[in-house]
This record gives C-alpha cells, sequence and structure tokens, in this order.
C-alpha cells in the first residue's frame, strides 16, 4: 500500500482506539518554541479523568524499522507541541533500542509508545474483567500497558508495561496487581479495611492520598513506604456496594508521578460487574498437525538439529475428545486428546479450585472419582478377577457416590489383599447437600479423592500394568497414528495433556500415595500462560535430556 492507504489504516485502527474522541488528519498545530506550524498525521483530543490530553500520531512508511533517532525527533516534535502522549506507528517495525528510548522517557508529563500496525490493531484488546466470586471489574488498560490475567497467589490479575513480561517489569520496578475485598462483618466498609491492612503495616510510613471524583463510589489512594519493600507501594481502593477493588502499584519515585497517574485512571473509569454462576475454565493445548508435518519434513531434509517454531491453539474442554484446529497461518485439521474422562475431571477440579470456586471443584472431583471406579473394574475384568465381592458391596450401599467409592475399596480388597483408605463420611455431605464447601475443605476432598486415585493406579501398576494398560487404549478417544498419503489426505493429530491423575505414569514404591492439590496450582498457573511448541529432532533432544533413551523405554 501507498503512504496515504497506509495512513488511512492507522486512521481507522485508532478511531476504533478513541470511541467519541474527536481525531483529525493532517492537523497543523503552532509549536510552542518554534513558533512555526507543525504537521500532525493525526490528532486525537480525547479526555482523561475530565481533563483534555492531546495524542500525537505520527504513521511512519518508511523501508527501515524506526530507531532511537526517530524516537528522539518525535520526542521533541510532542514538546513543540504540547503533547500529553505520543504514538509511534511503523510499517517496518522498531528496534529494541527504539522501543526501551520510548518507553525510558524522563518526563514524566509525557508518555509514548512505538507500534506496528499489527500492534495497533492488538491494542483494542486491552480490556478485562478480572473476577473473583460473582464480583468482578471491567478494566481497560493504562497507555502502553498490558493486562496479564495470569492468576496468581494473592491477586486475580497483574499491570505492566508493554513489551515486558511480570518478571521483566518485577526488575524494573514498575507494575501492578489486582484484588478483591468481599465486604464482611470484621470489615464492612472501606474505613474497616484500611484499618485492618494499617495493622500489618506497623513498620511503615504510611500517608493517604485523595482519589479521585466518582459519584457512584468512594476512593482512596495510600502511599506506604516499606524497608523491606524496593520501591513505595501506592495502592489505589475502590468501593462499591458490597466489595472493596483495590490496585497496588509499585513504581520508583523518578517515575512515580506518571505511574500514580494510571493508577488515578484506572480508579476512575474501573466499572463494577456481576458474574452470574461463576464457573471453572480449563484450557487444553492443542497442536497444528499440518505445521507439525510441513516441520517435521524440514527437519529430515537438512538432516540437523533444527528448531521450529509450531503455533498452539488452545480450547475448551470437549466430551468426546475431538477437536477441530484452525491454527494462525489458517491450516485446518483434527486433533483428538488421548486422555480418560478421570484424569481431565480432576484436572477440571484443580483448575476450579485455582480460580476460587470450591463447590465445582467437589463436584469434579467427586465425578473424577466415578469415573476412576468404572475403569477399576474394567482393568479388574482385563486381569481375570471377577467382579462378585465388588458388586456385593456395590448393592448395601445407600447413595451413589458411596456405592461407587464402596465398591472400590471391596475391588482393592480383592486384587491386592489390603485396603486403600476411604472417604471420611463428612466429605460425602459436600456433594450430597445443598452445601457451599469453604476453600479449605475443597483442598481436603481433592487431597483424599486424589491419594484414593493414585494410590488405586499404583496399587494397579504393582500387580495389573499391563490390563491397565491396554484398559487405557482401549478406552481412550484417541485416534493413534498421524498420515498424509498426498496433498488432499486429512491430516489428524494425536495428543495427551499433562494432568495430576495420569494412568500412563502411576505413583511408584511402596509407601502409601499422599495427594496435594494445592502443589499442581503452580504448574496450572504455567499452563495458563502463553506457549508455542518446539518441534526437535531425536538427536537434539538426546542432547538437552540426557536420561532421553531411558525416558522413552519407560514410557
Amino acid at each position: 500500500m501507498n503512504w496515504r492507504e497506509y495512513e488511512e489504516q492507522v486512521f481507522l485502527e485508532l478511531e476504533r482506539c478513541y470511541p467519541g474522541a474527536p481525531i483529525t488528519r493532517n492537523a497543523k498545530v503552532t509549536g510552542r518554541f518554534s513558533k512555526s506550524a507543525r504537521q500532525i498525521d493525526i490528532l486525537i483530543e480525547p479526555q482523561v479523568l475530565d481533563t483534555p490530553i492531546r495524542v500525537v500520531v505520527d504513521a511512519k512508511n518508511h523501508a527501515a524499522p524506526i530507531d532511537v533517532n526517530d524516537v528522539e525527533s518525535f520526542i521533541s516534535m510532542m514538546a513543540d507541541v504540547g503533547a500529553h502522549r505520543g504514538i509511534l506507528v511503523s510499517r517496518a517495525g522498531y528496534t529494541k533500542a527504539a522501543l526501551e528510548r520510548a518507553h525510558g522517557e524522563a518526563n514524566q508529563d509525557i508518555e509514548l509508545d512505538v507500534f506496528t500496525l499489527a500492534e495497533l490493531r492488538e491494542l483494542q484488546d486491552t480490556t478485562a474483567i478480572p473476577f473473583s466470586g460473582s464480583r468482578g471489574v471491567e478494566l481497560k488498560a493504562p497507555f502502553g500497558w498490558v493486562i496479564d490475567a495470569t492468576r496468581r497467589q494473592g491477586c486475580v490479575a497483574c499491570l505492566y508495561q508493554r513489551g515486558y513480561d511480570l518478571n521483566e517489569a518485577g526488575r524494573a520496578k514498575e507494575w501492578m496487581y489486582l484484588n478483591f475485598w468481599h465486604k464482611d462483618a470484621t470489615s464492612s466498609n472501606l474505613d474497616a479495611l484500611l484499618a485492618l491492612q494499617a495493622g500489618n503495616l506497623r513498620d511503615a510510613r504510611i500517608e493517604y492520598i485523595s482519589g479521585v471524583a466518582r459519584s457512584d463510589a468512594r476512593t482512596v489512594i495510600r502511599l506506604a513506604e516499606v524497608l523491606s519493600y524496593p520501591t513505595p507501594e501506592y495502592t489505589g481502593f475502590v468501593e462499591f456496594d458490597d466489595f472493596i477493588f483495590f490496585a497496588v502499584l509499585f513504581t520508583t519515585p523518578e517515575l512515580s508521578k506518571r505511574n500514580v497517574r494510571k493508577l488515578r485512571e484506572i480508579l476512575r473509569t474501573v466499572t463494577p460487574v456481576r458474574i452470574a454462576k461463576p464457573r471453572s475454565m480449563m484450557f487444553i493445548r492443542l497442536f497444528c498437525p499440518t505445521c507439525v508435518y510441513d516441520a517435521s519434513q524440514q527437519l529430515r531434509k537438512t538432516g540437523t538439529s533444527v528448531e521450529v517454531k509450531v503455533p498452539v491453539a488452545i480450547s475448551r474442554i470437549l466430551d468426546d475428545g475431538e477437536y477441530e484446529v484452525q491454527c494462525g497461518i489458517g491450516h485446518v485439521s483434527k486433533v483428538t486428546l488421548d486422555n480418560l474422562k478421570f484424569e481431565l475431571l480432576f484436572e477440571m477440579g484443580l483448575n476450579a479450585l485455582f480460580d476460587g470456586n470450591p463447590r465445582d471443584a467437589v463436584i469434579s472431583f467427586a465425578e473424577a472419582m466415578v469415573q476412576f471406579h468404572e475403569f477399576w473394574q474394567v482393568v479388574m475384568t482385563q486381569s481375570g478377577f471377577t467382579s462378585d465381592a465388588a458388586e456385593a458391596a456395590w448393592k448395601e450401599l445407600p447413595g451413589l457416590s458411596e456405592r461407587q467409592l464402596g465398591a472400590f475399596v471391596t475391588a482393592s480388597l480383592v486384587l491386592a489383599k489390603s485396603p486403600l483408605e476411604s472417604l471420611d463420611a463428612s466429605e460425602n455431605e459436600v456433594i450430597h447437600k445443598v452445601y457451599v464447601p469453604s476453600e479449605l475443605e475443597a483442598v481436603t476432598f481433592g487431597n483424599t479423592v486424589m491419594s484414593l486415585m493414585g494410590e488405586g493406579l499404583r496399587v494397579l501398576g504393582k500387580v495389573a500394568r499391563e490390563a491397565m494398560l491396554s484398559t487405557y487404549a482401549k478406552l481412550s478417544p484417541a485416534t493413534r497414528g498421524q498420515s498424509r498419503n498426498d496433498d488432499t489426505a486429512e491430516l489428524h493429530g494425536t495428543t495427551n495433556v499433562l494432568t495430576a491423575i495420569d494412568v500412563r505414569r502411576p505413583p511408584k514404591g511402596d509407601g502409601p500415595y499422599v495427594g496435594s492439590v494445592t502443589a499442581e496450582f503452580e504448574r496450572i498457573r504455567r499452563e495458563r500462560e502463553p506457549h508455542r511448541m518446539t518441534l526437535l529432532t531425536e538427536e537434539e533432544l538426546r542432547r538437552r535430556i540426557p536420561d532421553f533413551d531411558k525416558t522413552k523405554s519407560e514410557t
């Protein structure tokens, strides 16, 4: 496209990013210092915190990437025309130094960012809805920052500068985290929460700063200087009817003016939302079989260890295990998930608990136990045992889940000649009665189910391993192998996701298996982060993994 078409594309994207704001192409502004008319590709004049600001945009249609000199020239022009924010859009991209120069501008009265046109299109998607239980907020990232919705201990989301990850933002000492306080008898309003938190900051110097004006909520900003903290901590609070939203900002004193302005913008624009029937979300990472095939062909031709990045698709769990995948390149193919239902159900319980939904977690854990009992029965039959003893115990138990569990325990006596640990009766109340369990109760229940299933797999692995693996193969929905005979043949992929309960890798050893659902949370957090698959030759795998051949033979 020529420069006019390129500038038109940039203009259309900015119209979407700044709905309702006055926006002018090819504007002329008299410079404060140069006293001459300065040409501006696109001028935007929105209102932020009830104050009009000036955003200038330069659409670079050059063949070379933007460099530091381009950024510094643009900063000079911004100062001359009195701009508060600047956006450089480059068709050819930009250097790392240019981005760092833009983000590292010392003048706290101006903000600057650098984009490609594709990145500018993604700028529209900087709104998120972090939530806790049924309470949430709609939140837009401040200028130049992004929202990281990965849940971590103590926060529901983080914000930091575009181009960083959380670790890099932490090292730069410039980031925020978000959380909620649900009002209760001990802290029924903002003043009570501030007093409660002040008790935990006894060694800190605390100063309260006026918040922002809102007609629907009270706001406060607290500055806390704690000796053990690397930077001052600014916490902005918004008190809604039944909960309190707060954002905690860490920033160096040199950048505090600019970053506190971002905090104020969040406090002013965040809006409460009600989350209806919160449910846990479990996502699985698939792959594009066509991309993998093409990459494998490339590896065979080169004969050397070459890393090939393969696009990874993400999907919700489907009941039949069959997925249609469309990768970023545009290939459409099918992938089968090679996991048994009880493995995935237990993972759904872990994800529910991770998301703060203990009742959903208990239900998924219980369903996993039921499915595991069915798997146990099939393995028993394949091993040459009858189910008479299990059926006798089954008919005597009054409730469905107790039946499944009782049969499971009886079966373990028949096969392994030793009883497995049973669920406590109080745990069954969580399943049957209309009762919302606490997080601790859900953790305890999950640990018990995990221990039962883990111990069951350990026993099966010792006395009926062949039957267990053959049963797994029969019950799995996977279509084994991949084939592509010609250019028109359909390519079908198979994948197996990592799960806490894994039939193919049963626990080993003679001691009792002890489950810990909370120990799985770090893995779940990592799996929710963006990923790409790397396809390697076996030689490269052997170089990277010294025990590769041993591991391959065991699995």
